[in-house]
């Protein structure tokens, strides 16, 4: 079996990129953009999702499509539909042109009508995925925090209660979250990779605890010996606060990631369990893992 991944200079991408060239007798093509990708023994091919052309160059001769690549950031709503939505429509389109068997789409948990412009963008690519008469599996990610996961989401929330007496929280916390070690979703994805038994399903690989926001934040204290104090602001607040500081270039944030985050999100983690005997650890298992004796800042 030969693989083409897209996203593979991403914390999550690079990640899984060692672990399927670990295989020798899996090579692994990879779809570069504007990252390079470093590491050996896994042929390059540049392209974008935006260029069919290429796409049809990457794909060729290729058996599984492994799909991350995604915008997750952007002020501008339609950049989420042509890049998740758009460009997905392009690789499912060069898949099929060059007969390419398998195609594993890793959305998001978010992939939701109410997660703002990357959810719908998401829940858009995962339809041209299932539409597109391919051997297809849907990997819906929750939020995945770890040593290479990136400061953002889950890391840089652990990064607030570790090295500040404050953490924002948006609303009144009672969002739910299913936080996933990164080791782990690595884990189950590769198994959904290299099980061609499996076709036409949706799974969901998150942690094993759903929690609020709010009991989020006080595990974290609990692990750290910390009392960082919880703020509270309303949503709409926080997104005219984003919105200013993006029309003033200050900062990375984008109003989009306060729907994402306050959405309602599956997080029914059985059926994956019952395919790949997926056994996620809980939050605390993958903090020792990261801070074995305390820790240093990420």
């Amino acid at each position: 079996m030969k693989i083409l991944l897209t996203g593979a200079s991403g914390g999550l991408g690079s990640e899984l990129l060692k672990n399927l060239i670990e295989n020798e007798n899996n090579p692994v093509r990879v779809l570069v953009h504007k990252s390079s990708v470093d590491l050996e023994n896994c042929e390059k091919v540049e392209g974008a999702l935006s260029e069919p052309g290429s796409l049809e160059k990457a794909t060729r001769g290729i058996d599984t499509v492994v799909h991350l690549a995604a915008l997750t950031r952007s002020s501008r709503k339609e950049d989420y539909f042509v890049v998740n939505a758009q460009g997905t429509r392009n690789l499912v389109n060069a898949s099929r042109g060059n007969r390419v068997r398998r195609f594993i789409y890793v959305s998001s948990t978010a992939a939701h009508e109410h997660a703002g412009g990357y959810g719908i963008s998401k829940l858009e690519g995962e339809k041209w995925v299932q539409r597109s008469g391919l051997q297809w599996l849907v990997l819906r990610a929750s939020e995945a925090y770890g040593y290479y996961a990136g400061r953002e989401g889950v890391n840089q929330l652990i990064h607030w209660v570790k090295e500040s007496k404050t953490v924002p929280v948006i609303g009144n916390g009672e969002c739910r979250l299913c936080p996933i070690f990164i080791d782990d979703l690595i884990f189950v994805m590769t198994e959904a990779i290299f099980r061609e038994d499996l076709s036409a399903r949706v799974f969901i690989l998150a942690g094993p605890e759903p929690m609020t926001f709010n009991s989020l934040v006080d595990r974290l204290n609990y692990f750290f010996k910390v009392r960082s104090r919880k703020i509270h602001f309303s949503p709409a607040l926080v997104q005219w606060g984003i919105a200013m500081m993006s029309f003033f270039k200050i900062g990375s944030l984008v109003s989009d990631q306060v729907p994402r985050l306050l959405c309602e999100k599956e997080q029914d983690i059985g059926a994956a369990t019952k395919a790949f005997n997926f056994q996620p650890g809980k939050l605390e298992e993958g903090l020792r893992k990261m801070f074995p004796s305390g820790g240093v800042n990420l």
